[in-house]
């Protein structure tokens, strides 16, 4: 007897079906995980951006990067200044916030350059804002259709930078490395003095935009003591003794550099008294400009100090023109960063160090780079873009196969009385043996042998029994 055809049309599994049925939402939802990524990095307007976005940003260091590279040193992106920055022979430091270097960041900095000969650090302001300018310079030169889309689209990002320097302090104080200044008139350079000048040529037309100034320290400034030093503070009615609260260190006075990791915030009051004040004017670096506008404003300039820097350097660089996606490009703007990165020449491994306004992470842990290692490369740019989105549908189509909470029941059994199961079982036995006689017959004798019944007329009708 062949019965088995009978029986597996009859029992079907109703969950391979259902699952068939989702497949195409699955794999919709799978393209939209992957493609997601990639167009939200094509819109990215992340400041300073050093990561996965820094070629796609506007304000990115993506070319900067690049031109590193070309001069063959090896770019890695570190989250914090820790023991991993031994290796690195640059530092380019990439505010994305107003905030200047914290003075326990500026301390563990100069540190770095003094323990090794040739070491530099590079820092910018984060005064120029590159989409700003690109949008900027589509208005100019767009239609009158185009025209008022970009210039919404450039009063956004206006209010957005207004928003941000109106948060940041804007009292004139000395940083260490400069003295910081964002009381000081808009002004375009097109014109510099110094000893760069002579690479920029007139064809190169240099249209530099500058508000905050980043000016040299020089004695002068001595005479300049902030408000906060001369003016008594007041300080808050305590009770005479406060709650002492179990598991809690009542201690205002913890220093943070105690800890392994910790984030050092720029605060407009980091000296705290007027000897403090005086004593940083008793050692001062000392600064050679190297560029310049021709009224005078310093735009790069570099600091030496024995003392402090060891054989190191600082340099300075008012905003970040020379270094973002949208004026990298412009020849001008790509000759003097071409000429800061000139000014390390033994650079064989750089570092670019991104911050916020939630200052810069100081760590005494090894920490790993971020491009990662072994396996940790999956979960790094670009491979983040394919395995993510795949661990994610992964976990979609788990809770999508678990059983319904509750009780396991049966599903309810269809009747062999239901003489629709005849025709299909019928149907798909002529389908797969291509054989009406033979299959007529296995249903004939299906009705003799198990139901011992005479087989209906229209299955005996022209077929001979093997009885």
């Amino acid at each position: 007897m062949r019965l088995e055809p009978v029986s597996l049309v009859l029992c079907r599994d109703p969950a391979s079906s259902a699952f068939s049925a989702r497949l195409p939402l699955f794999i919709g939802l799978l393209l939209a995980l992957v493609l997601f990524p990639a167009c939200s990095s094509q819109n990215s307007k992340e400041f300073g951006a050093v990561g996965s976005n820094a070629r796609t940003s506007l304000n990115g260091l993506g070319i900067h990067k690049k031109m590193w590279e070309q001069a063959g040193a090896k770019c890695v992106t570190p989250a914090s200044l820790s023991t991993r920055l031994e290796s690195v022979d640059v530092i380019v430091l990439v505010p994305q916030t107003f905030d200047p270097p914290s003075l326990a960041a500026r301390e563990w900095l100069e540190d770095w350059l003094q323990s090794e000969p040739g070491r530099t650090v590079i820092y910018f302001g984060r005064d120029f804002n590159a989409e700003q300018y690109y949008l900027q310079h589509l208005v100019d030169s767009a239609s009158l259709a185009d025209k008022p889309l970009l210039q919404l689209e450039l009063a956004k990002v206006q209010v957005k930078e207004i928003q941000s320097r109106i948060d940041a302090s804007g009292n004139s104080v000395f940083c260490g490395w400069f003295n910081w200044d964002m009381n000081q008139p808009y002004r375009v350079v097109s014109s510099v003095d110094g000893p760069w000048a002579e690479s920029l040529s007139s064809a190169d037309k240099l249209d530099w935009p500058i508000r905050t100034r980043l000016q040299p320290p020089a004695s002068e400034m001595k005479s300049a003591i902030p408000s906060w030093l001369t003016t008594p503070k007041k300080k808050p009615a305590l009770p005479a003794t406060g709650p002492v609260i179990p598991g809690v260190n009542n201690d205002d006075d913890d220093d943070d550099e105690d800890k392994l990791v910790y984030r050092s915030k720029w605060e407009a009051e980091e000296i705290e008294s007027v000897d403090e004040w005086n004593s940083l004017y008793d050692d001062l670096p000392e600064s050679e400009v190297l560029l310049e506008s021709s009224q005078g404003d310093p735009l790069v300039y570099r600091l030496t100090s024995s003392e402090r820097f060891g054989q190191g350097q600082v340099i300075v660089a008012v905003n970040g023109a020379p270094f973002l996606n949208a004026t990298s490009v412009k020849p001008a703007y790509g000759k003097v960063g071409a000429m800061i990165i000139d000014e390390c020449p033994n650079a064989n491994k750089v570092a670019l160090l991104a911050y916020n306004s939630s200052g810069i992470q100081i760590s005494w842990i090894e920490e790993i780079d971020a491009r990662g290692f072994g396996l940790e490369m999956l979960v790094q740019w670009p491979l983040s873009a394919i395995t993510i989105p795949a661990c994610i549908l992964g976990i979609v189509v788990c809770i999508s196969l678990l059983p319904i909470l509750g009780r396991p029941s049966e599903l309810p059994k269809r009747s062999v009385n239901d003489f629709g199961m005849h025709i299909e079982a019928l149907g798909d036995m002529i389908r797969d043996t291509n054989d009406e006689t033979y299959a007529r017959q296995a249903v004939a004798d299906y009705f003799r042998i198990v139901r011992v019944e005479q087989p209906p007329a229209w299955l005996t009708e022209g077929v001979r029994s093997k009885e």
